[in-house]
């Protein structure tokens, strides 16, 4: 049998490694500002890149922090790929019981002002319960 290293030729060891490098420079920027979206968007602050940073002082503090955090983990020795394993796991256990909710809400009128749509929420609840039981196996 042969090894892993053999079975794809994607090139010599070195440019694996240099793809692996590249890869990590693109995630950070997106990390980092989906983070600081996020916040802005929860905190109802006004931010965008599109904003000049003086029109938006409070976004580009948290893209700014964000990103110091994450290079002060990687200085610290921690496992990069540990930690977006372990962040991707709390994703997966915390979306369902998310999107449950949502979809009770949207079967509120008072919150949609719209007639009730029952197959909505059948549709939704078999999706809830299709996704839930994969998130804890894994």
């Amino acid at each position: 049998m042969r090894s892993t290293d053999e079975d794809v030729p994607l090139g010599t060891r070195d440019q694996r490694a240099f793809r692996l490098v590249g890869a990590g420079m693109l995630a950070v920027p997106v990390l980092a500002g989906s983070c600081a979206y996020a916040i802005a968007e929860a905190l109802a602050w006004r931010g965008s890149p599109n904003r000049r940073p003086s029109q938006a002082r409070k976004f580009y503090l948290v893209l700014v922090v964000a990103r110091a955090f994450g290079m002060a983990l990687n200085c610290a020795g921690f496992n990069a790929i540990r930690l977006l394993f372990t962040t991707d796991v709390i994703n997966g256990v915390l979306a369902p019981p998310l999107i449950f909710i949502v979809v009770l809400l949207t079967r509120d009128r008072a919150l949609r002002g719209l007639p009730k749509v029952d197959w909505l929420f059948v549709y939704a609840s078999a999706a809830f319960n299709l996704r839930q039981p994969r998130t804890l196996r894994a």
